[in-house]
């Protein structure tokens, strides 16, 4: 039986640059009975972004969707944040190299929702759900 996130609070995050891991340490909703902390790790992270931290975070769901997608919908934001910042990395110019370097890397695209607070995706390897 696999852990359900639904309702459980981002009690904190972590990022490990040199490992290129996103760690999301979650707990029980605070009307609920206390739960032990569950970890969930993205592993072989390309890029991520979280916004809306609201200091009590609460998941709705982390649904698995196409890489590619997440490449669509932020082409403009990855275009003008590697000229300024090198973020992302593997956005070396055009849409096509970022699809085929993320095809490539067997890359693959995570959407955190809320109930409340912070949201976004990560672009990585792998997700493992830990607790």
């Amino acid at each position: 039986m696999s852990t359900s996130l639904h309702d459980r609070s981002i009690v904190g995050y972590e990022v490990n640059a040199p490992l290129r891991r996103l760690t999301l340490r979650t707990g029980s909703h605070p009307n609920t009975p206390a739960t032990p902390i569950v970890r969930v790790l993205f592993l072989d992270v390309e890029a991520y972004s979280l916004v809306h931290d609201a200091f009590g975070n609460i998941i709705s769901s982390i649904d698995e969707v196409p890489a590619i997608s997440i490449l669509r919908e932020n082409g403009a934001l990855f275009d003008a944040s590697f000229r300024q910042a090198g973020w992302p990395r593997f956005w070396g110019g055009t849409f096509e190299e970022a699809q085929k370097y993320l095809l490539e890397h067997r890359t693959r695209g995570f959407e955190l929702c809320a109930s409340i607070g912070m949201s976004g995706w990560v672009l990585s390897k792998e997700m493992v759900i830990d607790g």
